[in-house]
């Protein structure tokens, strides 16, 4: 049997994935039993009852009911749902971390619902759909806050670096026109876009005007 060790996934969900190729000896299906025994207990945190275990828990931090076999009243007693509405109409977004716990319970009911009823293939693709919202659950839990926190620094950077050639310009030339108007109170202001200070950046006067304009406006000043 031949042991074959590969990188899968990318980004954050690169890892290691060994795959065996056939033919399989006596020993290569006991050593394969005893991988996989290492692993069980992980498997079952995430396939397992204690997903339900674990969604429960996500409920319970946000002060949520968690179960989802039977409808839940809303505050004004004029309206019932299921656990992943109620979670909704709570003030949480859909598929925020305590919508997909809700959801991985109601599908949990699903999931056995088609097991008892020998449905094979209702029962995969509820299997599918809570291996789905329990990863999405996870990454959410592990990091989202810090995904988002890092958009958000790197959209600043962005805007930053938009700012740094005609905007900086335009704030350094309404600095130079307040500091001038100090020393000429008596000039007009026709006189700064003559001034050597506004030739030297080569722009025209009308175009003076709207850079002296919009520098002002960004420093929080009026004309």
């Amino acid at each position: 049997m031949a042991k074959i060790i590969r990188q899968k996934g990318s980004g954050i969900t690169a890892r290691d994935e060994t795959r065996f190729q056939a033919p399989f000896t006596a020993d290569d299906r006991d050593a394969i039993m005893e991988m996989f025994g290492s692993f069980r207990p992980e498997f079952d945190y995430v396939h397992g009852e204690r997903v339900a275990d674990l969604a429960q828990a996500v409920l319970r931090n946000y002060g949520l009911p968690t179960d989802a076999a039977r409808l839940h009243e809303y505050p004004d007693g004029n309206r019932r749902g299921d656990l992943a509405s109620f979670v909704l109409d709570a003030g949480h977004q859909e598929e925020s971390v305590p919508h997909l716990a809700a959801i991985i319970l109601r599908t949990l009911l699903f999931l056995r619902d088609a097991i008892r009823k020998n449905d094979a293939n209702l029962a995969a693709r509820f299997a599918f759909e809570i291996g789905a919202a329990t990863r999405a659950m996870t990454i959410k839990m592990g990091w989202e806050r810090h995904a988002l926190s890092g958009s958000a620094a790197h959209a600043g950077a962005v805007e930053g670096g938009k700012r740094t050639s005609k905007d900086d310009r335009d704030i350094e030339l309404a600095q130079e026109y307040l500091s001038w108007r100090e020393r000429n109170p008596h000039l007009s202001k026709s006189a700064f876009y003559d001034s050597k200070y506004v030739r030297a950046l080569d722009l025209k006067p009308e175009a003076a005007k709207k850079a002296l304009s919009k520098g002002l406006r960004l420093m929080g000043r009026n004309m």
